[in-house]
């Protein structure tokens, strides 16, 4: 899905990716696999919801979006083939989410922290045509994050903590210095890798 500047996108996804230099995190709530209206070229379409956050953010700059479920672990879910292959290799590892156990919960902290910041500290120390890597402009969308609680009422202390940890990390995230890359996007501000 190709988007022109006549396209409307759902309300809640223009607030997103206008709010992306202020923001760290966002909770999307109702049916995620419900298909959403575009209005392309001046005809209705509907989309599921992954296209329809890929696209608007793919358009200002960012590279990739990963999925993030607790079958399936960490994967890519949308981007192209080089960012899709450094993507591949940095996500290599556990891949379990949420873990059982501290070091499981710790290690999918971890990756989140990693995905927020680009992988700024791995990629400043990797080389391309003798240039350091930049970090990676990416978003993290947390599917099913509803089914991550046992009773949303009563949080397990091992629940409460996890959520605490992502509550400190959007606190502590800082936006993306901006991305020249291709496409180059003028006067581009600085914006978060968020997590959606």
């Amino acid at each position: 899905m190709e988007l022109s500047k006549e396209d409307r996108l759902p309300p809640f996804v223009e607030e997103l990716i206008g709010t992306l230099g202020v923001h760290a995190q966002y909770v999307l709530h109702g049916n995620i696999r419900d298909l959403h209206l575009v209005n392309r070229r001046g005809r209705d379409r509907f989309h599921p919801l992954l296209d329809v956050l890929w696209n608007p953010l793919r358009e200002i700059g960012y590279q990739a979006l990963v999925l993030c479920d607790q079958v399936g672990g960490f994967h890519v879910a949308a981007g192209d083939g080089e960012t899709r292959t450094a993507l591949e290799e940095l996500l290599q590892g556990p891949r379990e989410f949420p873990g059982q156990n501290a070091a499981q919960r710790q290690a999918v902290l971890d990756q989140m922290r990693n995905i927020t910041t680009g992988w700024a500290e791995q990629r400043e120390e990797m080389l391309r045509d003798g240039r350091r890597l930049r970090p990676l402009r990416v978003a993290l969308v947390v599917d099913h994050a509803s089914r991550l609680l046992t009773d949303p009422s009563r949080l397990t202390p091992d629940e409460r903590d996890f959520f605490l940890a992502c509550l400190k990390l959007a606190t502590e995230a800082k936006p993306l210095e901006p991305w020249t890359g291709n496409p180059v996007v003028p006067n581009e501000p600085g914006r978060f890798n968020p997590v959606i």
